[in-house]
């Protein structure tokens, strides 16, 4: 069985600096198109994948998403660098939406201010 991605990236979103000639694939198709991954991230399988440091797959928006992960090359936004460290210090979150503590886990970025009495 062949596991083709149809997806719809932005050029600029995903890394891609110049169109190639010929038929494009996303990094997760010219690396692994006949093998399922999943984000290391959070616990979908769909997406925009790229590769980690240490070789797992990880969302490009997942990257994005959380502070202490970045991309080791910002012009072709590959490798993603910085999930161990994200998920260690994120593995005991549950998510608000989903009710899991699966993946790295975001918090809210609102703030409570109280009044001083």
């Amino acid at each position: 069985m062949l596991f083709v991605s149809v997806i719809t990236v932005l050029q600029d979103c995903y890394g891609v600096p110049y169109v190639p000639e010929g038929q494009w694939l996303c990094r997760r198709c010219q690396m692994s198109p006949s093998t399922p991954v999943s984000c290391v991230l959070c616990p979908s399988s769909h997406g925009a994948f790229k590769q980690t440091v240490d070789n797992n797959w990880a969302h490009v928006v997942c990257a994005l998403w959380l502070n202490e992960v970045h991309f080791a090359n910002s012009v072709f936004m590959e490798p993603i660098d910085g999930v161990a460290n994200s998920l260690r210090r994120r593995c005991k979150l549950r998510c608000i939406v989903c009710k899991k503590k699966v993946g790295a886990c975001l918090q809210c970025s609102k703030v409570l201010l109280l009044p001083l009495l």
